[in-house]
């Protein structure tokens, strides 16, 4: 009786981790003619919108994250910065593959998984990485005039911070 337990439970936990991997082939096949990045991006997103927003965030690590054993990647929830990362990863790439290191790519510094190396900053973190990488660009100037421009500043002290949650 236990052996039939061990292997029910081995195929739950297969499928369910082959399930991410399933539902971003079906999305990617789904947008697999259009070439254009802005109307992959729009294709992408649409049935994403109206989606629960994932409090407390809804990505981690994965099942072996030291600190947050959230999913690498899901497409039920989002919060703001997952959605986006989600949303770019798999409008740039052909395949899973290449989404799921499209996505390391955008979340963590040198595609390193771990919550340490993760952008947990926009200003700090998030967008300088991903202007290195050429995901970004920065395009105010073409927006809106110099002069016009305002900067908000903010004092981040990333290893406090990671003190304070008992992490570094």
């Amino acid at each position: 009786m236990m052996r039939k337990f061990f292997i029910i439970l081995a195929l739950t936990i297969s499928h369910a981790m082959a399930e991410p991997r399933q539902e971003a082939q079906k999305i990617l096949a789904s947008i697999s003619m259009e070439r254009n990045l802005a109307k992959r991006l729009d294709l992408v997103s649409r049935p994403f919108v109206g989606l629960p927003y994932g409090v407390g965030g809804p990505l981690g690590e994965g099942a072996s994250g030291q600190y947050d054993q959230d999913p690498l990647y899901r497409f039920d929830t989002f919060d703001c910065t997952t959605f986006v990362e989600t949303i770019v990863s798999l409008a740039r790439t052909q395949g899973v593959d290449n989404f799921e290191r499209e996505m390391d790519e955008i979340r963590y510094d040198n595609a390193q998984v771990d919550y340490l190396t993760r952008n947990h900053f926009t200003d700090l973190q998030w967008i300088p990485l991903n202007v290195k990488n050429g995901i970004l660009s920065e395009i105010n100037d073409q927006v809106l005039p110099a002069n016009e421009q305002r900067m908000a500043q903010a004092e981040i002290n990333l290893p406090g911070w990671l003190r304070s949650i008992k992490l570094a």
